[in-house]
């Protein structure tokens, strides 16, 4: 099982990964994507608004979570195991996205100001992530939009992936 505080600097050097490709980036590149799909702006705005939700949930108390989504009914999932489920999720849903992290287009002009948000939202989560306890991490769900009810542990690997799935796209599409 990932540690705490792994799965922090997972996040971190998964984000960094994300900052440095678009940094890289042509600035031109910033605005502009393969032809009906999203821009670098859209990606980026994307993983800062699943962080941003991710910071709320992980913030609520912890006795609404119980309240509000109940208890594990099964051990943690190993990192391969989200992936491999979130792989089959993105594949039957493939070209939709939760409506709540649709990613803005912003202008190259707003690069360094985008790129300054995320880090910020990366910044308070791995914050809010070092306040939980490694065993309350595995003992509290946390609703995902396409995967579902999620352990806290689960939701924080999958958010390494989620960063590593974004960047492969860039590296593959838009550089």
């Amino acid at each position: 099982m990932t540690s705490k505080q792994e799965i922090i600097s997972g996040i971190y050097g998964s984000a960094k990964d994300v900052i440095q490709l678009i940094l890289q980036q042509e600035d031109k590149k910033f605005s502009l994507g393969p032809e009906g799909r999203w821009m670098t702006a859209q990606h980026l705005d994307h993983l800062r608004k699943s962080a941003e939700m991710l910071n709320k949930a992980l913030n609520i108390p912890k006795f609404i979570l119980r309240y509000k989504f109940g208890k594990p009914n099964r051990p943690v999932r190993s990192f391969d195991e989200i992936i491999e489920k979130y792989q089959g999720k993105v594949q039957a849903f493939a070209g939709k996205t939760f409506e709540e992290s649709k990613g803005e287009a912003y202008g190259v002009d707003q690069k360094a100001e985008q790129l300054q948000r995320f880090e910020k939202q990366i910044d308070r989560l791995c914050r809010s992530s070092d306040r939980w306890s490694d065993a309350k991490m595995n003992n509290y769900l946390i609703p995902h939009p396409l995967l579902g009810r999620m352990h806290v542990r689960e939701i924080l690997m999958w958010c390494i992936y989620h960063h590593q799935h974004h960047l492969n796209i860039l590296k593959r599409d838009y550089l």
